[in-house]
């Protein structure tokens, strides 16, 4: 099934969001968009990248602090028929995926707390770590600015957003209608980010 949590990779550096697809598709940077608490995130905040051998299209964080998008809710949407296949075979629906981002949340719960402050307790003024255990700031680094990050959120419980907007259900895969020929399934899953060991 495809998962919508992993599509958005909250513990990379810089932080990432990606699609695979079961085939070879067409398409570019702006196919996808995303909006956030302020409104549409501008194009120029994300560098994409499009793999053919894994058939997976990254759009990696730039241009913001820390290269992290700001903490809040956020919707990723694309048009089904921005995305072909090497037929010309269009997506047979939107997709439309909602996930979060929230700085210090180690154990990304929506929640900045007791739990985020052990997790860089443990691993304090050590380096080689991940956000999962400490590192929010995505120096490599489990140190006093991580520390700063989590007290400005400490106690902060990020809210789910009111409601999924409307669009192809998670659990549907990704079809292409046949603009000729027999139809041909493509599918898309959202890939899951690898949690480091703590």
């Amino acid at each position: 099934p495809i998962n919508p949590a992993g599509a958005f990779d909250y513990a990379h550096a810089p932080q990432q969001f990606h699609l695979t697809f079961t085939s070879d598709v067409h398409l570019q940077a702006g196919d996808l968009t995303i909006t956030g608490p302020t409104g549409i995130v501008p194009a120029s905040n994300f560098a994409f990248t499009y793999d053919p051998a894994t058939f997976t299209a990254t759009w990696r964080v730039t241009g913001l602090p820390r290269n992290q998008l700001p903490d809040g809710n956020y919707h990723a949407a694309m048009n089904a028929a921005a995305v072909t296949d090497a037929a010309g075979n269009a997506l047979a629906a939107n997709l439309s995926v909602d996930f979060f981002a929230l700085t210090a949340d180690a154990n990304h719960d929506r929640s900045v707390d007791f739990d985020d402050l052990v997790k860089l307790a443990q691993n304090y003024n050590t380096s080689g770590k991940t956000w999962i255990q400490g590192d929010f700031s995505g120096d490599g680094n489990v140190d006093f600015d991580d520390l700063v990050l989590l007290a400005q959120r400490y106690n902060i419980r990020l809210a789910e957003p009111a409601a999924a907007a409307a669009g192809l259900p998670i659990s549907s895969s990704l079809r292409f209608n046949p603009s000729a020929a027999p139809m041909r399934t493509v599918g898309c899953v959202l890939s899951q980010p690898v949690t480091p060991t703590t």
